[in-house]
This record gives C-alpha cells, sequence and structure tokens, in this order.
C-alpha cells in the first residue's frame, strides 16, 4: 500500500508543478519505456536541489528531469534498494534487502556500516538531532551523523514470543520527537530514551508488522491491515477514524 501511495503523490505532484496553470492538464508516466531502470518501484524522495530520487529493484538511481543516472556502490550485494529518507544534514540514506545501510556522498553511493549488531531493516527515519533511526529485528537503533556514533536504544528491545520483530514501522521526517510502533504499544523517540505512550492493546495484539504509521497534515495516521481500522494521535489521545470510503 505504502509504495502504491508514494509512486501515486509522486505522479501528482510531478503534474502540479509543471502544468499548475493549465486548465487541462496533462499527465505523463515514467516507467521503463521512457528510461526508469525498472518499473517495480520500492521508495522515492526528492533532495534539496530538486532531483528526484528512485529506488527499485533494478537499483538506486537519479531523475533530473529529463534523464536518468544509475548508482551502486562497490560492497552492495544485492540491487534492490528501498528506504530512501533526506536526513536533517540533507544526505540521503537508504538500504537494501540484506541489510545493507547506504548514504549518498559527493554523488557516490557509499555503504554505512554499523557497529552494533542489527537485523533486517523495516523502514529509516530522521528527527531534528542529528539523528538518523533504523527500526530492525532487534528495536530500534540511532546513528548520530555529528558523533558518527551509533546507539543500540537498548531500552526497547522487547520483542514477540514467535518473533525477533520488535518494531516495524516508524515515522520521523525530521521531527522533535520521530514515533515508533514495537511489540509494547506506541513510543515517542528522544535522543536519551524511549517514552511509552500507549499500550499495546491500543490497536488489538497484532504484530507491528501489520500497523502502518504515516504523518499527514502534521497528524500521525495508524493503519491496522489486519484489523482494519485507522486511529489518528491528536491533543495526546488516539482518536477512532471511521470513514467507510477509506477503509475500503
Amino acid at each position: 500500500m505504502t509504495v502504491f501511495l508514494r509512486i501515486g503523490f509522486f505522479v501528482v505532484w510531478i503534474t502540479s508543478v509543471l502544468y499548475a496553470n493549465a486548465q487541462y492538464p496533462r499527465f505523463y508516466g515514467y516507467n521503463s519505456e521512457n528510461g526508469l531502470p525498472s518499473n517495480e518501484v520500492y521508495s522515492v524522495v526528492q533532495d534539496d536541489r530538486g532531483f528526484v530520487w528512485i529506488g527499485s529493484d533494478a537499483g538506486l538511481c537519479k531523475f533530473d528531469g529529463v534523464h536518468y543516472s544509475s548508482y551502486k556502490c562497490a560492497t552492495q550485494r544485492s540491487k534492490s534498494i528501498t528506504g530512501l529518507i533526506l536526513s536533517s544534514s540533507g544526505t540521503i540514506y537508504c538500504y537494501n534487502f540484506q541489510a545493507q545501510i547506504f548514504f549518498l556522498e559527493n554523488d557516490t553511493l557509499k555503504e554505512l556500516k554499523p557497529t552494533i549488531t542489527i537485523g533486517s531493516i523495516s523502514s529509516i527515519s530522521s528527527d531534528n538531532f542529528g539523528n538518523v533511526i533504523f527500526s530492525h529485528d532487534y528495536g530500534v537503533a540511532l546513528y548520530n551523523e555529528k558523533t558518527r556514533k551509533w546507539d543500540p536504544m537498548t531500552e526497547v528491545v522487547g520483542y514477540l514470543p514467535k518473533s525477533k520483530m520488535a518494531t516495524k514501522t516508524i515515522i520521523g521526517s525530521h521531527l522533535l520527537h520521530p514515533l515508533f510502533v514495537s511489540a509494547d504499544g506506541l513510543y515517542e523517540l528522544s535522543p536519551s530514551r524511549a517514552k511509552l505512550l500507549f499500550a499495546n492493546d491500543f490497536i488489538g495484539r497484532v504484530s507491528p508488522g501489520l500497523l502502518l504509521l504515516e504523518w499527514y497534515q502534521g497528524v500521525p495516521w495508524i493503519f491496522s491491515r489486519e484489523e482494519g481500522r485507522i486511529l489518528t494521535l491528536e491533543d495526546n489521545a488516539l482518536n477512532e477514524w471511521d470513514d467507510p470510503k477509506l477503509k475500503d
């Protein structure tokens, strides 16, 4: 669902920018027929210079509005790239399905090797403190761009009895205090600790992997794939969102 939403937003953004003043906007498809390395796109992000970066099963590429340029790291063990984010420093981070982390420096894709143990990565986010936040099998890990040090956040390593998955979904995008969902519940993350906001019964005892946490118009949204429930976090309370059309 997330992939298709992001692709949809990307298409709408391209259209609105190029044809904002047109009475009848035209639509263009960006695919392998006009230069995109693959039609199987996992992640899209735009950098501070206006370039659009695309992660797909064919790897990482940059779109300058006319041409596509492909990027590969010398130590990269698999092509597929996902989880693209722009950190507070303006650096692009991403990862592949072999749990390798990459970042762009001087227009070159480089590998970032953790100094702590992390499992399979499920998402990357960032905050305003210069931290890049990784959600992985054993919990949440922080990498500080200024000190280049890793924090394993051992305070939140609790996991499900039948799975190592401690958290599956997280949002940040330069938030002061990013949020994530673990097996214990909904947490607010700060540089020094994680604060439990709501226990795991707030949406039923489901795996964090079945929850989707998104940010829209200044409000966190939680979607339960298994139960079909939608919650919003406003005024320090979780509120049920009941919209039959949205649920369909």
